[in-house]
Formats: structure tokens, sequence, C-alpha cells
């Protein structure tokens, strides 16, 4: 159903280590979109509420041809139980196969006969699912939606049989894949107390030990329409989206979730991680940061942290990567992310695939260099203005995208986001200063608050 490994941020080149799961071509489109969502009036999204307390988001697009159809439920693997990881995902792999009414493989079949395409993502806040079908379709494929929810067929022949495929998965992106072996043991450092540190997939001696009781009392209090946000953009109306959803979800019985979150310790060491591995080619570097989630943040903060990766790293003219690769050639690629994508903690992230080893000790010490100049405040006005337009720019793809904008909402209201963060988000661009970036570099920017790791070759140090 899914992928699970670290990706690649806004077209980089080099991974960085904000690992979220989900299928490659939904994290590139969320991240395209969230950027192009920099008009105000773009997007002009109408809402409603069912009686049994489901959430709607509908942006109308006449301009395509298409809908695309989405679940977000507040269920990700925050919400398991120390010990027994990767449920969630797992429970996404179960709603696949099969209710009464539609058995077996019948979901995707009736998705592939119609040249649907579908998917779903299990993340640490939340599990999605999604369907970009012709307008016609989207009743049948609400009414699908909507048993699955309440009627799934979770037996012994689906379960154990399913649990060798997620098994398999995690073999695959995570065991038999250096980038899957670092990124596990890099979050595990990057946190002390919050599940954020616990692979989303779970650790493979804790999904061998999951049982079909527990995935039937996961189903039972997390799967509800009062725990999920239905978006849907395309070519429709308001109208008829709250008809359809009125007819599919307004009958299923909804419920209050309750969700318990978790606090982290602050930092009070520099750390470091190096993992060695046979299959690794080139060495990566990478340097993390934590800073406010979407909802311990601040909205500014973030939005000047998201400048401020397009001033350090956003394209050839950007101050780190003309230095390190451009000229001074100490890497062969370098891409800098600000991710906030999360609940409770965003991640300033920097990536390098370095020239080699040795350039380490130099390139690090430019980044510092570079940082510092930053919490000084000494950011050229020029690259300011550079990255801002750069941001902004994206905007003229928004309008004639078709699953971008349920991607971009439906990411942002399921953290604890509002419609005003995407709506807003090009006021807040336009309003950053070089004020707002230095308050925001000299709270995060500190030895106390990074992870710095390294993936190396086998025969680079590491043992035999």
């Amino acid at each position: 159903m899914v992928d699970t490994q670290p990706f690649m941020t806004e077209g980089a080149t080099t991974p960085v280590i904000t690992f979220k799961h989900m299928k490659l071509a939904a994290v590139a489109l969320f991240f395209s979109c969230l950027s192009l969502a920099s008009n105000a009036a773009v997007f002009n999204p109408k809402t409603f509420k069912l009686s049994n307390g489901m959430e709607a988001v509908v942006i109308e697009n006449p301009n395509v041809t298409g809908i695309t159809h989405m679940l977000w439920y507040r269920v990700g693997s925050v919400d398991e139980t120390q010990g027994r990881r990767g449920l969630a995902h797992f429970f996404e792999h179960l709603m696949f196969r099969g209710t009464e009414k539609y058995p077996g493989d019948s979901f995707n079949k009736i998705l592939i006969s119609n040249g649907a395409q579908f998917n779903a993502f299990t993340s640490w806040d939340y599990t999605a699912y999604y369907e970009t079908v012709a307008p016609h379709l989207l009743g049948k494929v609400m009414d699908m939606e909507a048993d699955r929810m309440v009627n799934l067929r979770i037996a012994p022949d689906v379960f154990e049989p399913e649990k060798r495929v997620v098994l398999e998965e995690r073999h695959m992106s995570v065991d038999n894949n250096p980038q899957g072996v670092f990124a596990e043991q890099f979050n595990a450092t990057l946190f002390h107390n919050h599940p954020y540190a616990q692979p989303v997939i779970g650790w493979r001696h804790e999904i061998e030990s999951l049982s079909l009781e527990e995935a039937r009392a996961f189903y039972k209090k997390f799967y509800n329409p009062a725990n999920a946000i239905l978006i849907v953009s395309g070519n429709t109306t308001v109208a008829e989206v709250k008809k359809l959803a009125e007819t599919h979800y307004g009958p299923i019985e909804g419920f209050p979730v309750t969700r318990v979150r978790h606090s982290e310790p602050p930092f009070n060491s520099e750390r470091c991680v190096t993992t060695y591995h046979a299959q690794v080619k080139h060495p990566q570097w990478y340097r993390v940061y934590k800073a406010g989630g979407m909802r311990n943040r601040t909205v500014e903060e973030n939005v000047a942290l998201e400048v401020l990766a397009k001033i350090l790293g956003g394209g050839g003219s950007s101050t780190l990567y003309s230095k390190l690769v451009i000229e001074q050639k100490l890497a062969q690629s370098l891409n800098v992310d600000f991710s906030d994508g999360f609940q409770d903690f965003g991640q300033f992230s920097i990536g390098i695939t370095p020239v080699s080893l040795e350039t380490v000790p130099t390139f690090e010490k430019i980044i510092s260099d570079e940082l510092q100049k930053v919490k000084e405040g000494k950011i050229d006005p020029k690259d300011l203005e550079r990255a801002k337009n750069n941001l902004m720019a994206q905007a003229t793809y928004a309008q004639d995208s078709l699953s971008g904008p349920a991607f971009t909402f439906g990411h942002v209201l399921i953290n604890g986001g509002t419609l005003d963060d995407v709506e807003k988000w090009p006021e807040r661009v336009k309003a950053v200063t070089l004020d707002t970036i230095k308050a925001v570099a000299l709270k995060i920017f500190t030895p106390h608050n990074t992870v710095t790791g390294q993936l190396k070759p086998l025969n680079e140090g590491g043992a035999s």
C-alpha cells in the first residue's frame, strides 16, 4: 500500500531526515502543492459538517476533468501502545481486504476498472486514503469508503497474510535499505520521549506479535466519521459533495476520540549518529534542528523558516549551495528543507552528499559560520527577496491542480492547522523580515537542539 523510507523533499538530490511515511508520489505532490498555495484567493475552500461530526472541505475547480476524494483519519503511530508499534500502518493495509458488500479485493478492482488512481499512507499523526476518479464516480467512491469505515472484515485468513506483506515491506524499505536503517537510528536519537522516535512501519519483532484482537480494537476505537476529515477537490460543487456525503457518510454514527499527546524534554547535549552499511556507495551527511510543529508553533516563525530554507539551499544561487557545491566543490549535492508537517515538532534539515569524507570538517565549519550570520541578522536583503519571490512564483500552477489542494488542506487540517494557514500563506511569506528570521534562528540553531548524522560505506571505518 505504501512505501516506508526516507524521502527527498522538493526535488532534492540528497534525502533529508524528515522521514515521512507516505507513498512517494503523494509526498512529492504534497510538498509542491503546499508551496503552491501561495495565492490567498486561489483555492477558496467551502466547508460543512455532518450531524455525526464529520468535517468536510470542498475545493471547487471547473477547470479540471476529475475529482480527488480523500479521507484523513486522526490516527497514526503516535496513537499506538508502547511495545505494539506498527499497528496503524498495518491497519491501513487491512482496510483494502474487503467487506461483506465489497469482498476480497473488490475495492481495488472497481477502481482499477474505472481508471482511478488510489492509494493510502500512514504517518505518525494521521492515516489518509485517496481516490482520483471521474466526477460521476464520486458517489460510488463514498459508498465504498463509508462501507469499509464500519464494516471491514478482519478475519484470520486476511490478517496473517497481510502481516507477511507488511513484514516484507519492512524488509525492502528498511532492513535492506541503508537509508531506512539510518532513518530509524536518526529519529531514535532526535527524540527522547516522543513517539516520533519510533518507526511508523513498526519494529519487526513487534509487527510479528500483533494480534487479530488488537486490530479489531484499534478499528473500533479510531475509525468513525467524527474522527475523519473529508476533502474533495476538482470538478464538482459543494452542494453535490454535501448531498452525497449526507447519503453515504451521514447514517454512520460518530463519536469523539481522545488522543494522548506526548511531550519532549529539552536537549541537554549535542548528538551524533553514524551508520555504516555495505550498500552505501556515496557517504551522506545530515543535520536536523527541531522546530515548532503545527500544534505547538508560531505560524510566522515557521513561514520564516520556509523562507530561510530557500535562502540557504533553494537552487544554484542560494548561499550554501553556491559555496559548497559550485564554488568550493566540497559537495556533490545539497538540500535545505523546513518541514512543519507534524503536529508536535517540525524539522529544519540540511542534507549533503560530500565529495569525500575528508571534506566534512570543512563544510561543517562553513555551515556553522553561515548559520551564525543568520543569527546575527547578516542576510543579504537581495537573498531574502529572491527566496520570497521563489516561493511566490510557484503559485501560478495551483489553479490547474487536481489533487494538490486536497493533499494540502488535508495535511494542514489533520495536523491541527486551519484553512487560513493555507489561504493566508502568501501574506505571511511577504511579511517575513530579516528580524523575523534572526529571532527564530536564535531560538532553534543551538548545539543542544540538533542531531548530526553520517551514513557511510562499510569500508570507511565500519566493522565488517
